[in-house]
């Protein structure tokens, strides 16, 4: 057989065919949305999505290049010779051995021309060997089926939303879903083309990509993200409440911390609710300014060792200026309540000012409410 495309790819029509990634997205973005181009689209990812699951988490040709101890003497020329590639073969019905062997005997006719210093433009370099072309061709064609997917896939997440039937939708949801996992870094684009193209309708085909465990790191944290996005959208007044909150959602509170400022021996003044979770995650909650509330992640710390003092009841405190001493306390008695109970539900009020939060757990709350500049109340119950 003389030739050499991958069996998936076999057959496929323009523009898909075309070998110049260029080229072919330049004539995708000229064709008319048909029901015909965009079952030609759809049955193009499937092929590529075929070609992932016997080929999961390809690497992209220049890590293969740099991890090629027969590619290594080429160094920076390879980039020329795909380009020879792609005019001396057009389409993937011209993707021959006819055509490798006309390379080879191209590459046998180029001298090796030294390296000049501070040379702009990309030296030959060394002449390849036949074995060099043969397997730099191979690498070419093992990074085209990836590329060719990412790409249909943004045609399709463009022409689809506005054309299409909802089995088209469907499809292309799905054939995201199956082919992101096994497609590494490639895969990561088309997470953000099923967020784009499905909104709503693309969650369960974003939680299958995060649950498999096929699913690459990056791939994994965008769905992650999207998913929580979509959740957050979806959730009364949840595009209001700050992320801090929003995701220690479902988390299982483990410690209380208050803290508060007395100036000249005055009463104290609430300034920052402290919680920790039974996963280790913490976050801070901060009276601010303007009546409104600042929230951080992470735990607060301690001033300074050497602010440390015992005041004239015999608390212990930090003393921040002449006659302010802050002081942080363990809330747990207090929050008996809420500890070891799950966040559930949350509420934020007045968001123009005096911003009030309310944190609901399974069997009790926390409520705080700005009151002033840097101070709120702070009201337990159940």
């Amino acid at each position: 057989m003389d030739e050499i495309v991958p069996d998936e790819l076999k057959g496929i029509g323009s523009p898909w065919c075309l070998t110049d990634g260029l080229a072919r997205m330049e004539a995708a973005r000229a064709q008319e949305t048909t029901p015909g181009t965009i079952a030609q689209a759809l049955d193009v990812l499937d092929r590529c999505r075929r070609w992932a699951a016997a080929h999961p988490h390809p690497l992209s040709m220049y890590d293969q290049i740099v991890l090629s101890r027969a590619l290594a003497p080429m160094e920076d020329s390879w980039g020329r010779w795909r380009n020879r590639f792609e005019k001396l073969m057009p389409t993937l019905d011209d993707v021959r051995r006819a055509g490798v062997a006309a390379l080879t005997e191209e590459g046998a006719r180029v001298e090796p021309q030294p390296k000049r210093e501070l040379e702009l433009e990309l030296e030959p370099g060394p002449s390849p060997s036949p074995e060099m072309i043969a397997e730099l061709v191979r690498v070419w064609m093992d990074e085209l089926p990836p590329v060719l997917a990412g790409q249909v896939s943004n045609w399709l997440r463009e022409r689809l939303t506005s054309a299409g039937t909802r089995a088209d939708r469907r499809r292309y949801f799905s054939l995201l879903a199956a082919s992101v996992p096994n497609l590494g870094e490639y895969g990561n684009g088309m997470v953000t083309h099923l967020e784009m193209a499905g909104g709503l309708d693309a969650a369960a085909y974003l939680l299958g990509i995060q649950r498999d465990p096929r699913t690459g790191h990056t791939a994994r944290r965008l769905a992650g993200e999207y998913l929580e996005l979509m959740e957050r959208h979806a959730y009364p007044g949840g595009e209001d409440l700050p992320e801090e909150i929003w995701r220690r959602r479902g988390k299982c509170l483990a410690g209380v911390w208050r803290g508060f400022v007395r100036q000249h021996g005055g009463p104290a003044e609430d300034q920052l609710l402290e919680l920790l979770f039974l996963d280790g995650d913490s976050m801070q909650i901060w009276a601010g300014y303007e009546g409104r509330l600042r929230f951080e992640d992470g735990r607060s710390g301690e001033p300074y060792e050497e602010c440390r003092l015992v005041d004239d009841d015999g608390e212990e405190g930090h003393l921040l200026a002449e006659g302010v001493i802050w002081y942080l306390r363990d809330e747990r008695e207090r929050a008996a309540a809420a500890v070891g109970r799950t966040l559930s539900d949350f509420g934020l009020s007045g968001g123009d000012g005096d911003q009030g939060l309310e944190l609901r757990f399974e069997t009790g709350s926390v409520t705080l409410q700005m009151i002033a500049d840097l101070q709120f109340t702070i009201t337990w119950t159940g």
